[in-house]
């Protein structure tokens, strides 16, 4: 792999050319655990939304592997979302979520038949689980933040 591909590869490198292009001083993290990286990057999110007492931007996505990296992640296509979380419900709150973590491993509202291809080959994917509550009626969803640790979350819709 060429070191620029490398480069281009870590995982932090968007939030960094993001501040570079835009003269931004805000804080970033940047968020790692595989399969788990999702529900991972929402407590964290959701944490910072709380703790700072204001909105929290979330962009989780990947793009499709090729050679060594398709090998090591699985990644077979595109994916990409970005939620707004704020401590409080504004004039265009679309929902409330409510967080906890859990080891019981509770079921998941079920997710729509023809989101479930678009689910699977991408670990940002995983994100359907909540925006398919978020777009519907409210619900229930279960994501993955430790091997042994869950992240329940309840969407109670608003608008």
């Amino acid at each position: 792999m060429s070191p620029t591909r490398f480069h281009h590869s870590v995982h932090n490198a968007p939030a960094g050319y993001w501040t570079i292009a835009t003269g931004c001083r805000a804080p970033s993290s940047a968020v790692c655990a595989g399969a788990r990286t999702f529900g991972a990057a929402l407590l964290e999110a959701a944490t910072q939304a709380l703790a700072e007492r204001r909105p929290v931007l979330l962009a989780c996505y990947d793009i499709a592997g090729h050679g060594p990296l398709l090998e090591m992640t699985a990644c077979t296509h595109a994916f990409g979302c970005a939620l707004l979380l704020a401590p409080e419900a504004g004039a265009t709150t679309l929902a409330t979520l409510r967080l906890q973590t859990s080891t019981n491993h509770a079921a998941s509202t079920p997710l729509p038949a023809t989101l479930v291809a678009e689910a699977q080959g991408n670990p940002a994917g995983v994100a359907l689980e909540l925006l398919a509550p978020l777009a519907g009626n409210g619900g229930r969803c279960r994501l993955a933040i430790a091997p042994a640790l869950d992240l329940l979350v309840d969407v109670e819709r608003i608008a």
